[in-house]
């Protein structure tokens, strides 16, 4: 994560949307606590839905109407939600007004998670997604790669269907990802010029490595600005693992 934190040139002031499938919760709160560590103010949110969020991550929810900027990162990480559905036991985010003016207000460094995959790997977006709230400064997208080599299906792709007939027949391969980053409406694309960070996630075998530092090598070919990291527990147990593109390239990792 270190690497991502350097890499991203994060300061107060930023509002940094993460978007994309298969860890972007994880990640997120992995930065904020190594922001937050090294002594800056960090503030987490949501704009859509989410799920009660598992013990592990440390995030405290606090409803907006609750929230005091005066104490960001005392008592665990502030994950500021509007409120809690009942009906489908989920939390809301609340008003982008809110997250850009009283979450950004006083220099600190806003966290947004910005779409949901329900749980899944991979995803596909329809046409309202991401929600962004116009304030972003930088925007991190996450692909999952534990998916890589299983059978497309609903179990590893959130709303496989929308990539039409015979999707469910392919295997996710390397050339599967690389449609869904390229594609119209596709990670690279709803991004937009924002887009600063491309995290290849969830490497746990040398297989998943090797095809994420190919689509690397594609993306930084189309879009050179874009900073590309692999995170995952290929490198260790402690979760918190991020290396820069550049150096693997360079034979530094």
């Amino acid at each position: 994560m270190y690497h991502l934190c350097k890499e991203l040139g994060i300061k107060r002031g930023d509002l940094i949307s993460i978007i994309g499938s298969g860890g972007k919760t994880s990640l997120m709160f992995q930065l904020a606590r190594r922001l937050c560590n090294s002594g800056e103010s960090v503030v987490t949110t949501i704009t859509t839905r989410m799920e009660p969020l598992p013990a592990y991550l440390g995030a405290k929810a606090v409803l907006s109407e609750d929230f005091a900027p005066e104490r960001p990162c005392c008592d665990g990480l502030p994950f500021v939600v509007g409120g809690f559905d009942k009906a489908d036991g989920k939390f809301f985010g609340p008003s982008k007004e809110f997250i850009n003016s009283r979450l950004l207000n006083g220099g600190n460094i806003v966290l947004a998670e910005a779409d949901g995959s329900a749980k899944k790997a991979l995803k596909l977006y329809r046409i309202h997604e991401p929600v962004f709230t116009g304030m972003e400064t930088k925007v991190i997208a996450v692909v999952g790669m534990s998916a890589l080599g299983k059978n497309a299906s609903n179990d590893y792709i959130h709303r496989l269907s929308l990539l039409g007939r015979g999707a469910a027949d392919r295997t996710i391969d390397e050339d599967f990802i690389e449609t869904l980053l390229f594609m119209k409406n596709g990670y690279l694309d709803v991004a937009g010029t924002k887009a600063v960070c491309l995290v290849f996630n969830s490497i746990s075998a040398d297989g998943q490595l090797a095809a994420a530092v190919k689509l690397a090598a594609a993306v930084s070919l189309r879009y050179p600005f874009i900073k590309v990291f692999f995170r995952g527990s290929i490198w260790g147990t402690e979760r918190d693992n991020g290396y820069f593109y550049n150096l693997i390239k360079a034979g530094g990792l």
